[in-house]
């Protein structure tokens, strides 16, 4: 029997570093020289922390550049979305920008319609804008999803919502044909003749679909389920066969039982579903010629000959092979891919990292933002999204070449439990965005700050390499390196340490669309609220720094710091817990941790027993019974109670109530909704609060 809801909600996702022999013995000489590198490195901490305001820090998003996120091709050249920009821009052939059409929310998703028409969408919102060749919004609807993953035309639209709830079709003039149930995490979506293919991170899976001649789907048709993380894939029909390229990590468990990360390449594999029937024709190790995160991958069908190219993210490199052949080339680009458009021209593809419209070969076109983060937060970035953390790994056995984002997809999770290395110990990925008022870090480790996440990360990073963590990176042998802003041949060990240090303070978590447009309560919310504040706020303290018990908010504050794009609070203390979810990974039991953007963590408690928040609702037992752990008379919560706690805890997880217009209506450009067509944002802190500290 578990013992009360801040018990349950204590573990809800955890990541722990593993620990390394030469972590656990190291010799004296080499504890002291580490402490020493601690004390620089914690010097420079100590500096970003004295500036640093979690109650005013702004999304990353808000800060990280231009983001270049999305491409897509027309009749004449490109269009693509600026997430950080905000902004949808039509390009040339060359990826000269021609034209521009801003909006209010960070836009996500796209797709271009027979006519030239786009369609546009936001993770971050829940407005549909319907866009036309000339860049003027024809319409716009509010769908009751927190926010959209991904688009995709085909005469008809379809809607994956990155909630889970429900997949949907649209006809071309955007009226509603069905609703299908989604799969939680949604990613990509892809229509390829009589198949729409809809790709799931948290279930790590895609999903195909049989559709009907009106294009709405009826019946699943397979399924590639994989152990890991599906970052992309294509698909062509050939005959009467459906031929599936995917790109995602190695289809393995990650194993932590030698102190490094293993079984976590990059791989290429191509599937056949033909008669009802799914099978693996070949796999790819690509990690083994050098990319590392492929996010962008083009299946080409020349009747038995099958081409199969591959840009990665983390590592700035590109494939192509000739499937059943021995023919393969590869060569260098530059990293940070979100997307890519393949076409007899060459490979073109958004670049968040550098701000860049890239061809491959050719020039990069940079984007001119607002604003962009100072050159070492730009090289924190690159240590987090490409492999230049550990820039010596192999792929030889079960060693793997990686980046952080390999288990953190854009700096979230994966949806997987990994065995710890320790007995029968399991946990979830962690996000690792907002972590800078979250201290202590790692359930286990409870690593004090980030000078010691920075450092750690960086040696179990490169643990199987054989060579030293300590290491300077040269701009001969990253030559990218200057297009971050970083005008010097060498970066010196600190330097980079910093560098990841300076990032993860500005990687806030990304804007709540469960709260894009909204400045309050609902009566249930408010409820919920109070009966938060009542069973879950003593372990789930609603704190702007998670070990500072003095930041805690007053009750009346909750509303205004919830409803605020940043929404700082981190409903945490830095403590350890006995929580009653067995077995726990330390003596002391687990870190309580944060229920921030609880929509971004697919399950909840560190061993990811309980799959929804409701779950997790429905196994509570009261607070009144706490002292009686393992009681079998301590009731649950009324279910009015957890009706309301569900309704309050939807701002961090699922989609708010409809607004005032009816789900589903549509407006004329610019009536009720700004100029931009997305919601506006609240103000991030109420003037009387000065920096919104107590």
């Amino acid at each position: 029997m578990l013992r009360s809801l801040p018990a349950l909600l204590l573990a809800l996702t955890s990541c722990a570093r593993p620990a390394t022999k030469a972590e656990s013995h190291a010799p004296e000489p080499t504890r002291s020289i580490n402490q020493e590198r601690l004390r620089a490195l914690r010097g420079v901490e100590n500096a970003v922390r004295s500036t640093y305001d979690p109650a005013v820090a702004a999304p990353w998003l808000d800060v990280s550049g231009a983001d270049p996120y999305r491409l897509v091709t027309t009749s004449d050249g490109f269009l693509g979305l600026l997430r950080g920009s905000r902004a949808l821009v039509r390009l040339d052939a060359e990826l000269h920008e021609r034209a521009r059409l801003p909006l209010a929310e960070p836009p996500t998703a796209l797709c271009v319609a027979e006519d030239g028409s786009a369609w546009v969408a936001s993770r971050y919102g829940q407005t549909l804008l319907h866009i036309g060749a000339d860049l003027r919004v024809r319409v716009s609807r509010e769908l009751q999803v927190a926010g959209v993953a991904d688009l995709a035309c085909a005469g008809q639209v379809y809607v994956l919502p990155a909630d889970g709830s429900a997949l949907l079709t649209l006809d071309a003039a955007g009226h509603e044909l069905s609703r299908t149930a989604a799969l939680p995490g949604g990613l990509r979506l892809l229509r390829r003749g009589r198949y729409l293919l809809e790709s799931s991170l948290f279930a790590r899976s895609i999903r195909i679909w049989e559709v009907s001649p009106s294009g709405v789907p009826v019946r699943e048709a397979g399924r590639v389920v994989h152990d890991g993380t599906l970052w992309a894939f294509d698909a062509r029909e050939r005959a009467d066969e459906l031929l599936i390229a995917v790109a995602g990590v190695e289809d393995k468990p990650l194993v932590r039982v030698h102190g490094e990360f293993e079984n976590i390449d990059s791989f290429v594999w191509l599937y056949g579903l033909r008669e009802g029937q799914l099978r693996e024709l070949s796999s790819l190790n690509v990690s083994e010629h050098g990319l590392v995160v492929p996010k962008a991958v083009h299946l080409r069908v020349q009747g038995e000959r099958l081409t199969l190219s591959v840009v990665a993210s983390g590592s700035g490199r590109w494939l192509r092979t000739e499937i059943g052949t021995a023919h393969l080339e590869t060569g260098p680009t530059l990293p940070g891919v979100s997307d890519a458009v393949f076409t007899d021209s060459g490979i073109s593809y958004a670049s968040p990292l550098f701000d860049a419209w890239v061809r491959v070969g050719g020039r990069a076109v940079r984007v001119d933002p607002e604003r962009r983060p100072e050159p070492t937060v730009r090289l924190g970035e690159a240590l987090f999204f490409t492999e230049l953390i550990a820039p010596d790994n192999d792929s030889a056995g079960s060693h793997s070449r990686f980046s952080c984002e390999t288990c953190h997809f854009e700096g979230g999770v994966d949806g997987r439990r990994h065995h710890t290395g320790r007995a029968d110990v399991t946990v979830v990925t962690k996000p690792l965005f907002g972590l800078a008022n979250n201290r202590p870090h790692f359930s286990r480790a409870m690593d004090p700050d980030l000078s010691s996440v920075s450092h750690n990360e960086f040696r179990v990073a490169g643990a199987g390499s054989g060579t030293d963590p300590w290491f300077t990176a040269t701009s001969a042998r990253f030559p990218w390196l200057h297009e971050l802003g970083l005008e010097r041949a060498a970066v010196t060990p600190l330097e980079l340490r910093g560098a990841l240090v300076r990032f993860l303070y500005a990687f806030s978590p990304p804007p709540n669309p469960s709260t894009a447009g909204r400045t309050h309560f609902t009566s249930l919310e408010a409820s919920g609220a109070a009966a938060f504040r009542s069973h879950c706020g003593r372990c789930h303290a609603p704190r702007l720094e998670s070990d500072d018990a003095a930041s805690a908010q007053p009750f009346e504050e909750w509303e205004s710091f919830i409803f605020s794009p940043n929404s700082p609070l981190v409903w945490a203390r830095g403590d350890y817990a006995k929580t009653g979810v067995l077995p726990y990974v330390h003596e002391r039991g687990t870190r309580i941790p944060s229920l921030r953007r609880l929509g971004l963590k697919p399950r909840y408690f560190t061993n990811g027993s309980s799959p929804t928040v409701e779950d997790v609702l429905a196994r509570f037992r009261g607070e009144a019974h706490a002292a009686q752990e393992g009681s079998a008379q301590a009731p649950p919560l009324p279910t009015e109670t957890r009706r309301a706690l569900l309704a309050f805890l939807r701002p961090e997880h699922s989609p708010a109530p409809a607004r005032s217009r009816r789900a589903g209506s549509w407006s004329g450009w610019g009536r009720a909704r700004g100029s931009a067509g997305f919601p506006r944002a609240a103000a991030s802190c109420p003037a009387r609060r000065g920096r919104c500290r107590r």
